[in-house]
């Protein structure tokens, strides 16, 4: 049940960026124009490395060892959590939405997202992977 609440959720969100990125209503990223431009000479080779290997890679890097981390045995308690997950939400926005407001905001929130979605699974990296790929490839179907 978490998983699919949390894939609904992201895919939600993947809907509303690519609403924001088509409406022009903020710039793209440089990163971004160059990934689409990849991904018309490529789609098939772009999907595998855009939507199933980068994010799971990124799980295990930021939810796997942040979590690991952050959340060790002694550190269980509820508002402990919490925070960390509050934490590394502001982190993954950090990281993915660089300094606009706006892909920063979205950012974040879907890091919330996958960091709740990680605890809530009771750690469980695979359910925070599947989660995070189906973000990425619902992005790539909607954009």
């Amino acid at each position: 049940m978490i998983t699919v609440l949390a894939m609904v959720v992201m895919l939600i969100l993947a809907a509303v960026q690519v609403k924001f990125v088509s409406d022009a209503v903020y710039p793209i990223a440089e990163n971004v124009a160059d990934l689409q431009t990849l991904s018309q000479r490529s789609p098939i080779l772009m999907a595998l490395a855009l939507g199933v290997f980068a994010p799971i890679c990124e799980e295990l890097i930021i939810r796997g060892n942040f979590f690991s981390y952050a959340l060790a045995e002694r550190f269980d308690q509820p508002r402990y959590q919490l925070v960390t997950v509050i934490v590394n939400g502001v982190l993954f926005g950090l990281l993915r939405g660089g300094f606009s407001w706006v892909q920063l905001s979205y950012y974040t929130v879907m890091g919330l997202v996958l960091a709740a979605t990680y605890i809530l699974s009771g750690r469980d990296i695979r359910v925070n992977s599947v989660v995070h790929v189906t973000a990425n490839l619902g992005l790539m179907l909607m954009a």
